[in-house]
């Protein structure tokens, strides 16, 4: 393939971003890059899959059914007019269609602009109510049902999402880039890297066809063959040394008429698809990062919302935490509170609180423990602590012994969600890369809870903290406050 850099224009202005659901992985170059090459996933489809077949049968007609009759249902229970009830389901299924290709695509649901359009639609019914087409009192009552069918159409499309199996990949781009991707997708879980198409030779002019246990095949002028050979469902460009404009566009006609998609990776991997945003100018398309630092406005929000939120939980709690504070003392001499200094948002220390769980002389026998600690990095852990009371296994495997960590949201020191709160001696050990996660305030949980807690690597759990350090948005708080839940029940990672 051509090496040099060609027409710019190459690269599509309608590109759409996705992100594959799993964990952000430093995943290490060949060979091994700094830990700022950390990757969550991203891509950027520059061609869509094919749409889905058309008729009753397929899931995307099943959707619009769906959500059709719950819009339906919901405006007639609520004694809509005629009017206003075929306008919701009219509304309803434009959605739908017009988020089809983001339904059909592998990746995490694009569900973020769903609001938006549903005020769309709700501002549509105001106006008719201005014009004297719809009585005032339909306004209330059509928020209702609109509300209703968004849910329809996120809880539809979530589980469109679930029922979908791992997307099956081909990876184009040099002997790193092959490798780069087996490692990063190396579980399978969410992505199967199937094959890799070669763009050059190595160095002594070999043509590899094993590459990091993936099948490998020089050349992509048979790109739509071998992905069908290979059963893909979407071909993967990493850009780098013999791919670049000009290149992507060829790919994208030799794909013109199979049924998989095209992407590119490794362009923007840290930036949330909520970040990036395409333009054409001067016959360019630029790529627009987002500063990762929210507004004023959404930053005032959440520290509301952790405060309010906080407060009200430790006075709905109080009795639960009262009753655990004796159980902590009976169980075990000591107070039933431990207390730890730990680094805030911007380095600030902090006191924090939860319940005690160990014996009050563990700090004084983590010495003798240290040739058992199972933690990587700076982290000290150990699977079966000896320190830890009768109580206070109990306690790490509910997380109740972190109930008390409210009182330091309520201080503003923490935040509800956010990264994990990090000891001082962890942080005197930080470079530069990992003091960001240092940016946000740390939360009770966050994406690293809601991902393993403990069974998490030191890499793995940086990753997801830094992930969250620059793009966190209070949508996706809400969605790790349900998946806490989840992960709580289970107990996973939590001794």
């Amino acid at each position: 393939m051509r090496n040099d850099m060609g027409d710019a224009r190459a690269w599509s202005t309608g590109v759409q971003v996705t992100q594959f659901v799993g964990p952000p992985v430093a995943v290490p170059e060949v060979p091994p890059q700094p830990l700022h090459a950390v990757s969550t996933g991203a891509l950027a489809a520059v061609s869509e899959p094919r749409t889905e077949p058309v008729g009753l049968e397929s899931p995307l007609a099943l959707q619009a059914m769906t959500v059709v009759v719950l819009g339906l249902a919901a405006s007639l229970w609520l004694g809509l007019s005629v009017l206003v009830t075929a306008w919701v389901a009219v509304a309803s299924l434009a959605i739908v269609y017009r988020r089809r290709a983001a339904m059909t695509r592998h990746g995490r649901p694009e569900l973020g602009s769903l609001v938006g359009e549903l005020a769309v639609a709700y501002g549509v019914v105001g106006l008719a109510a201005g014009a004297g087409l719809a009585d005032t009192g339909a306004l209330a009552r059509s928020a209702v049902a609109l509300a209703v069918s968004g849910v329809a159409i996120a809880a539809t499309t979530a589980l469109r999402s679930a029922a979908r199996g791992p997307a099956r990949v081909v990876v184009v781009g040099d002997r790193s880039a092959i490798s780069r991707g087996a490692m990063r997708w190396a579980s399978g879980d969410h992505v199967h890297v199937v094959g890799g198409l070669l763009t050059e030779p190595d160095i002594d002019g070999s043509e590899p066809r094993i590459i990091a246990g993936v099948p490998t095949v020089s050349g992509v002028d048979d790109v739509a063959h071998w992905a069908e050979v290979w059963r893909a469902d979407l071909v993967v460009v990493s850009p780098g040394r013999g791919v670049q404009g000009p290149d992507l566009r060829r790919l994208g006609w030799l794909l013109e008429k199979s049924p998989v998609g095209l992407a590119v990776v490794d362009v923007a991997d840290s930036a949330a698809p909520h970040r990036l945003h395409a333009t054409s100018y001067g016959g360019a398309t630029f790529v627009h990062l987002a500063d990762p630092a929210p507004s004023a406005l959404a930053r005032g929000c959440k520290s509301a919302v952790d405060r309010i939120g906080a407060a009200l939980l430790l006075a709905l709690l109080s009795p639960v935490l009262a009753v655990l504070v004796v159980m902590v003392r009976l169980d075990s001499r000591g107070p039933g509170f431990f207390r730890q200094t730990r680094v805030g948002q911007d380095g600030a220390y902090f006191r924090i609180f939860k319940l005690r769980t160990m014996s009050v002389h563990a700090e004084r026998d983590r010495t003798a423990l240290l040739e058992r600690n199972e933690g990587s990095g700076p982290l000290f852990k150990i699977h079966d602590d000896p320190r830890v009371t009768r109580v206070g296994h109990f306690l790490r495997r509910t997380s109740l012994d972190e109930l008390p960590q409210l009182l330091n949201v309520v201080r503003g020191e923490m935040s509800l969600v956010g990264p994990r709160p990090a000891l001082p001696a962890e942080v005197a050990e930080y470079d530069d890369v990992e003091l960001r996660r240092l940016a946000v305030k740390p939360g009770m949980t966050g994406l690293w809870q809601v991902s393993g807690r403990s069974n998490l690597s030191w890499e793995s759990g940086l990753a997801y903290d830094l992930h969250y350090a620059d793009n966190w948005r209070l949508v996706d708080d809400a969605l790790i406050c349900l998946r806490t839940v989840d992960a709580v029940v289970r107990g996973n990672g939590a001794y």
